[in-house]
């Protein structure tokens, strides 16, 4: 690696045997996820949604609402 390297350089680089890396600024490294939330969206439109899911945490990440205390702290490594 060289110059700039950030996490598709590492996440390219996992095969390898080993990882160079001069005069190398590096960051990111880690897994990103944007959740959209419109659920305040849907309930001006007067969308509603039933969800049939097996599993508390099935329905994770959909826009319809909010993470929930549980999940924000799944994604914050508190759990």
């Amino acid at each position: 690696m060289g110059d700039v390297a950030a996490s598709a350089a590492y996440y390219i680089s996992v095969p390898a045997d080993k990882i160079l890396a001069n005069l190398t600024q590096y960051g990111s490294i880690g897994v990103n996820m944007g959740i959209p939330e419109r659920s305040k969206f849907y309930e001006k439109d007067g969308t509603s949604f039933y969800i049939a899911k097996i599993g508390r945490l099935k329905d994770m990440g959909g826009d319809w609402r909010g993470l929930s205390d549980e999940e924000n702290s799944m994604q914050t490594g508190d759990c």
